[in-house]
């Protein structure tokens, strides 16, 4: 139905210009802080931080350690896009988001196991997974390439 649609496309219009106007808004807020020089001083340490946190994870790990800074910043830029992702409780969008950007550097291939509460494990492959089920004394497969 077109008024359905043409109502629909109002009410996603109205929250974007909503969620800029939030962000202009926290522009606008940083003018205020009166040492704006440690502001971004801090800031950009925090980045940094974490950039070169994800760096030196991916560079640790052997099948990863070949990708470069520019692909560390592509995998954080996605990281980063899944958090702001509104989710009921806020799962599974950041991890989705990790996962696609691992599939677009090459990864097409992804095992993750975890719970509640807990840290998860997750296998990444360039090649297909086959999983063995009799493997494992904790109850999750192992995946072993073929």
């Amino acid at each position: 139905d077109l008024r359905y649609n043409i109502a629909t496309l109002f009410v996603l219009v109205a929250r974007l210009l909503s969620f800029l106007k939030g962000i202009w808004e926290g522009m606008k807020s940083i003018l205020a802080i009166r040492r704006k020089t440690l502001f971004v001083a801090y800031s950009l340490g925090i980045w940094l931080c974490w950039i070169t946190m994800t760096f030196a994870i991916l560079k640790a790990l052997p099948f990863t350690a070949h990708l470069s800074f520019s692909d560390t910043i592509f995998f954080m830029a996605a990281g980063s896009l899944g958090m702001v992702v509104p989710t009921p409780g806020g799962m599974g969008a950041f991890h989705g988001m990790s996962e696609l950007a691992f599939a677009a550097l090459g990864y097409r291939h992804v095992v993750a196991r975890g719970q509640k509460g807990y840290n998860g494990v997750a296998i990444l492959s360039r090649l297909p997974m086959m999983a063995c089920w009799n493997c494992s004394p904790v109850g999750y497969p192992p995946y072993f390439l073929p």
